[in-house]
Formats: C-alpha cells, sequence, structure tokens
C-alpha cells in the first residue's frame, strides 16, 4: 500500500485534510514551537485550527509519525564513531588539558 493512501486510511474521518494535521504536527516536532505558535503560524496559511486541536493531534498521532519518519530517515543517522581532539594550553604558567569531542556524520 502506498504511504500516502496508509496515512489517509490512518486519519480518516477527520475534520482536516491529513496533510494540515502533519504540516501541524511537523511545526511543532521540526522548529520545537508551542501550541500557540503553531495556531498563529497556520492561521497565516488560512488555516483555522486552535491550540488545544494540536495537542489532541499530537497525542493521538505523535508517535505513530515519528515512526513513519523514523523508517523514512534510516540513512540520515549519525553515525557511532567520533574521535576526540586533544590538546594541551599553557594559561597563566598553568597547563590545561581541554579536549572536545567530534562525531563524524554519515
Amino acid at each position: 500500500m502506498d504511504d500516502t493512501q496508509s496515512l489517509k486510511k490512518l486519519f480518516k474521518g477527520k475534520q482536516y485534510d491529513f496533510r494540515i494535521i502533519i504540516e501541524a504536527l511537523g511545526l511543532y516536532y521540526h522548529f520545537s514551537l508551542s501550541y500557540r505558535d503553531c495556531e498563529k503560524i497556520m492561521r497565516r496559511f488560512s488555516v483555522r485550527v486552535d491550540h488545544t486541536t494540536i495537542y489532541r493531534w499530537l497525542s493521538q498521532y505523535g508517535k505513530t509519525l515519528y515512526y513513519l519518519w523514523k523508517k523514512r530517515n534510516k540513512r540520515r543517522l549519525l553515525s557511532k564513531s567520533g574521535r576526540i581532539d586533544e590538546t594541551y594550553i599553557k594559561v597563566k604558567g598553568n597547563y590545561y588539558y581541554p579536549y572536545r569531542a567530534i562525531y563524524s556524520a554519515v
């Protein structure tokens, strides 16, 4: 079954189109916005939706959409390899050992 068809089936019977629900949830998760900020942005797109509705959508569809996103973005995950950059520096006559971890992306 196509992903679009499965999403339509998941959101069947809702007042709003499934693309509007996904857009609102995407704004919340991607930009770490509040419910009211998502409401304001959706209003700019001429979609009148209340912040409590967005909260209900998150509680109902949040995990499902997260797993769909995780399934589609398996290759974008960070690798577990990395290295530590090490050096000694002298500050006011004392030697210090700062370090920083550098992780590579796949």
